[in-house]
């Protein structure tokens, strides 16, 4: 060790010497500047995904080929999916962070109603956002009955020409075409 004078400079300012200063004395005049540049961008971090998060659902949201419950809605789901590569599940977890956050009066007044605050995460808005109301999902699709297979009846049908057609049969075939 030589017992010359430690050089510190601050970000933006000129060299200055600090003298009368051990090696750890000088590390620990500077690491608080270290800790908080990192906290503090972690910090802008954080706030900038959720506001992207918000963002990206309001402009979901907006545009004419997103019609919530219509057809086509998934496609532009999907395909910003795709193209942000993430999930369609994270996609709609925008559009619904989106208009959780207007019905509370913008994204700030809905962050106030988190318990963390400004300080919430991304990970815990998505666990607190509820599921969707009845009238947000799309309609449910129409399912045959069990059973109901018109390629299957037509098969079976076909395997008993020639044969004897007996009553479990019949009943075999309705309960194919769902009759």
């Amino acid at each position: 060790m030589t017992n010359l004078p430690i050089l510190h400079r601050t970000p933006g300012t000129p060299y200055r010497h600090i003298t009368d200063l051990s090696s750890t004395e000088a590390y620990e005049f500077f690491w608080p500047q270290i800790e908080a540049v990192i906290k503090g961008r972690k910090e802008r971090q954080r706030q900038d995904l959720i506001k992207s998060k918000h963002e990206i659902g309001a402009l979901i949201f907006a545009n004419p080929q997103y019609n919530r419950n219509q057809l086509g809605a998934k496609q532009i789901i999907d395909r910003v999916a795709k193209d942000c590569e993430v999930s369609t599940g994270e996609i709609y977890y925008c559009i619904r962070f989106y208009t959780r956050c207007e019905v509370a009066g913008g994204l700030e007044a809905y962050l106030a109603t988190l318990k963390a605050g400004d300080e919430a995460t991304w990970s815990q808005i998505k666990k607190i956002l509820p599921r969707n109301a009845p009238a947000e999902l799309p309609p449910p699709k129409k399912k045959r009955p069990p059973g109901a297979n018109r390629a299957s009846a037509g098969r079976y049908a076909k395997s008993k020409v020639g044969g004897e057609w007996r009553q479990e049969d019949q009943d075999k075939l309705l309960a194919l075409l769902a009759l």
